[in-house]
């Protein structure tokens, strides 16, 4: 049965931003990000069968002093594409009971072939050793796969949480009317490779909103755990990948390349409670 509508979010002042980043440098901060999966020793540069490799010559595109466009350029002899992609440095302990909210304000592009994505993991259990970070968890909060179909063109949002171990306890209890749960997307109203949405997600273990410019489209509950139980953190990620047997289904559009997936910012925040005993005494 099918819970009350969640209330939009409202970004109030007990919301502490942790990550605040808003690509306002000449180049990507390398203090805040790595370019690479976590996996190989931090060198996976693509996952399952995709096209994209992603690289670090002219895939971060820094335009305008405030956007970070991450970058696909035209296919290699070998058939790849190389790509940008961003994975946080930090950490964030989402699992410890506390209300997290993570967003990120991006325009996405219209290419057949293109699937960009803003989405979050598990981290290592052990540092240093890869081979300790596991899947799921994970949370997709956006993935915009253009192959032209139905449900998988620029107008479809697909996002929730992924797995199918019992350890997740991966439930829906609302949705939007215009969500589509057999396939797990939103159709949207409008195209989002028009212009820039705030694409969110409001987790407060093991409760789960997704938000599109701050409007709930999909809530449920989601353990940020794995077979080992609670999941010591998560890092944030946003990329755009290539091809494949889902955003390749009919092919890549090597004409419309390069394409871009530009990233106006990527927050992250936690909700800090505040005295309630006090008055605001100085003028305004």
């Amino acid at each position: 049965m099918r819970s009350t509508r969640p209330a939009n979010f409202v970004l109030t002042p007990d919301w502490r931003p942790i990550l605040d980043e808003n690509f306002t440098a000449s180049n990507l901060n390398m203090q805040k990000w790595w370019t690479r999966y976590i996996y190989s020793g931090g060198l996976q540069d693509y996952l399952n069968d995709e096209q994209e490799r992603y690289r670090e010559q002219g895939n971060h595109v820094m335009t305008d002093g405030d956007l970070c466009n991450l970058t696909a350029l035209p296919k290699e002899p070998d058939g790849t594409y190389p790509s940008g992609m961003l994975r946080s440095k930090d950490k964030f302990d989402i699992a410890n009971g506390d209300a997290w909210y993570m967003e990120c304000k991006a325009k996405v592009p219209k290419g057949l072939g293109t699937w960009p994505a803003f989405w979050i993991a598990g981290v290592e259990r052990i540092p240093g050793d890869d081979s300790s970070c596991y899947w799921p968890p994970e949370i997709d909060i956006m993935e915009i796969v253009n192959n032209g179909d139905w449900g998988d063109n620029t107008t479809c949002l697909h996002c929730g949480g992924k797995g199918w171990d019992p350890y997740q306890n991966n439930m829906w209890t609302w949705w939007d009317d215009d969500f589509n749960g057999d396939f797990a997307f939103w159709q949207a109203p409008y195209d989002f490779s028009h212009g820039y949405h705030q694409f969110g997600l409001l987790y407060q273990y093991p409760n789960m909103t997704i938000y599109v410019d701050r409007v709930p489209i999909l809530e449920g509950t989601y353990n940020w755990d794995d077979w080992q139980g609670r999941v010591p953190g998560a890092h944030i990620l946003c990329n755009l990948a290539i091809g494949g047997s889902w955003a390749g289904r009919n092919g890549v559009d090597d004409n419309a390349m390069p394409q871009w997936m530009t990233v106006d910012y990527i927050r992250v925040y936690q909700q800090i409670a505040q005295s309630t005993i006090g008055h605001n005494l100085m003028p305004v």
